[in-house]
């Protein structure tokens, strides 16, 4: 029943959740992590994919030394080179500048 489908904007999404890559500090593939930033936003997510903490910058919270902390998975086809990261002026706007301030993990979809 669970399969990754993409948005209009080429987001990876499953039902309403974006579909996402994060460290295992924050959960395990199939987990659903809801991610509060600190203006109250709450972005709904399932873990797709592990973050690789040995990366040169990664620490325990994500790429450039814990910067990074929700790394969105796209279609590759309508991303690469043609669309600016979320939170720019572009694309998904009203995340630029944030922080993530919680993390809320329901558990996996996987079973």
């Amino acid at each position: 029943e669970q399969y990754e489908n993409y948005d209009k904007e080429g987001f990876g999404k499953i039902g309403d959740r974006y579909v996402i890559a994060c460290t295992t500090t924050f959960g395990h593939v199939g987990d659903l992590i809801d991610f509060e930033l600190d203006d109250g936003t709450v972005i709904k997510t399932v873990m797709g994919d592990a973050k690789n903490q040995n990366d040169a910058g990664c620490n325990l919270y994500g790429h450039l030394n814990g910067e990074n902390v929700i790394e969105f998975i796209v279609n590759g086809d309508t991303w690469y080179g043609k669309k600016a990261n979320p939170g720019t002026s572009s694309n998904h706007p009203e995340w630029g500048g944030k922080r993530v301030v919680k993390a809320y993990n329901y558990g996996s979809i996987l079973g």
